[in-house]
């Protein structure tokens, strides 16, 4: 069971982390954090958290499921200060966060374009270890972050062993989820209290496939090319033959031939 003021003893933030609302199980902390705000009982930095998420959101409408008692899955409410077009910039900070909170706890990360957290290092190299949804209204963020933490090769999903990976798989031990979620709040709040280019600053050191050709899947097709970085709102910037073209959404495909 998560100990939520275990959570707050680590913190070092102002907002963030300082209104914990806990659920044993829950479909989405994403939705549950909604519904909270909703019905006004959810402040700006409140953060949300369960142990067992069996309906979490991914990306294009798919479902990630955080093993029981084993992975980190929470939701935080952010109001940021940004300008309407840099809110796109919000996972990637939290990535950022994500990756350097793993890194903290002996696990050597890096980041896959919009919010992907990979390992670096070991026979794990290149797997998936977290994953951030962002999904704003009305000028609110709500940034929902997976990370899978104590599992062990039997807790993954089926099919997923050669594709996604966990802490304790990568440092042998087991991590104390407290802790490492502190680590990630503490990180996140300074990137979101400075500018918006900071993000960008800071993620492009971290990512796995810069200068690299890749494939976008999206629904306007498909696009290949070198990804060169990030403009100024987050999106990708992807070197073509016909010039350079900023790509807002899509499945991103590394290593192509």
């Amino acid at each position: 069971m998560l100990m939520t003021p275990l959570i707050q003893a680590h913190l070092t933030t102002r907002q963030l982390g300082r209104e914990i609302t806990y659920y044993p199980h829950t479909g989405s902390t994403n939705d549950d954090l909604w519904e909270l705000l909703e019905d006004e009982e959810a402040v700006t930095g409140q953060l949300l958290v369960t142990d067992n998420q069996r309906a979490g959101k991914g990306r294009q409408g798919r479902s990630w499921e955080g093993a029981a008692g084993l992975a980190i899955a929470a939701s935080v409410l952010l109001e940021p200060a940004w300008p309407a077009d840099r809110l796109g910039l919000i996972p990637l900070a939290a990535g950022v966060a994500t990756a350097g909170a793993l890194t903290e706890f002996g696990v050597d990360c890096g980041l896959k374009w919009p919010n992907d957290v990979l390992t670096h290092a070991g026979p794990a190299g290149g797997r998936k270890i977290a994953g951030i949804l962002a999904e704003s209204r009305s000028g609110r963020v709500v940034v929902g972050i997976g990370i899978n933490v104590n599992q062990q090769a039997g807790d993954l999903p089926h099919g997923l062993a050669v594709e996604a990976t966990s802490a304790r798989l990568i440092t042998g031990q087991a991590l104390q989820r407290e802790r490492l979620l502190a680590a990630l709040l503490n990180r996140l709040e300074p990137l979101l209290e400075g500018e918006p280019q900071a993000v960008v600053e800071h993620w492009l050191p971290l990512c796995i496939h810069r200068d690299q050709p890749v494939r976008f899947s999206g629904a306007d097709g498909e696009i290949e090319g070198i990804f060169n970085g990030l403009d100024e709102a987050g999106r990708a910037l992807l070197k073509t033959p016909s010039g350079m073209v900023a790509v807002a959404s899509g499945d991103l495909e590394m290593k192509i031939s």
